[in-house]
């Protein structure tokens, strides 16, 4: 649960120029909230996301997700395909090894304590960590650990991401077949989290869907390569000519 709007630091300037642009940090991400008995299920953040759009008065929009933010936008064109125009996938989760993941969680539920207490509170844990999600390396500076590691330090995150883990059971399986909307499938070329077979199968059985190999970058495409990803994304959005609507990711998916 790293990930926040703190990966969306160089896409929301190029957008907003032609776009209004809502960025968010989903339940238990970013500096929201982090409630004990809160459910984290992709389907709840989907309906938390709903609720935002309802309260802005934003009637339909593009959602644009990255890791498990690709999970929530999809179950929310699934829902709701009126409200949402359409979609930008980024080394997304929700393919077909979903299910695989949520039984992985219970697994690592456990083990959870001494991980936290062992890497996630230590700069150089933490930056290998990082490294393994980027494709260069030098990318991996001392202001982008301090991005993704600040909000480590928010109160209960760790319950936070117990909660994520546990909760992904109540999800169910995703009929990506059913997607109506246009779709761009972003996928980092070198991504050793979530593989690129995993963006090719989306794009196989998302019926209107494009997608575009982003060469040079891991897991963070948007933050290696954030020219060719910012120019892909505004071409696709001038074709579906809609608002942008974009949601946080997370590591702790990949």
């Amino acid at each position: 649960m790293a990930g926040s709007t703190f990966s969306y630091r160089f896409i929301i300037p190029a957008l907003a120029e032609s776009h209004r642009v809502i960025a968010l940090d989903l339940k238990g991400f970013g500096y929201s909230g982090r409630p004990p008995k809160g459910d984290y299920s992709l389907t709840a953040q989907a309906d938390l996301v709903l609720g935002l759009m309802d309260n802005l008065g934003i009637a339909r929009a593009a959602l644009v997700g990255h890791s498990m933010g690709g999970g929530v936008a999809m179950r929310l064109a699934l829902g709701t395909p009126k409200r949402v125009s359409s979609l930008v996938l980024v080394d997304s989760v929700g393919g077909s090894t979903e299910e695989r993941r949520t039984r992985f969680g219970v697994f690592a539920r456990p083990l959870l304590p001494f991980v936290a207490a062992f890497t996630l509170g230590r700069y150089r844990a933490f930056e290998r960590g990082l490294r393994s999600a980027v494709h260069d390396p030098r990318f991996v500076t001392a202001e982008v650990v301090e991005g993704y590691q600040r909000p480590f330090r928010v109160k209960g995150h760790l319950r936070a991401l117990e909660a994520l883990i546990t909760s992904r059971a109540r999800d169910a399986s995703l009929a990506v077949e059913s997607i109506s909307q246009p779709t761009l499938i972003l996928w980092g070329e070198h991504d050793r989290w979530v593989p690129l077979t995993q963006g090719e199968d989306l794009a196989r059985r998302i019926p209107d869907a494009r997608l575009d190999v982003v060469p040079e970058a891991g897991h963070l495409p948007l933050e290696e390569q954030p020219d060719y990803c910012n120019k892909a994304i505004l071409a696709f959005l001038g074709k579906a000519n809609a608002g942008v609507l974009p949601l946080t990711a997370s590591q702790a998916e990949s």
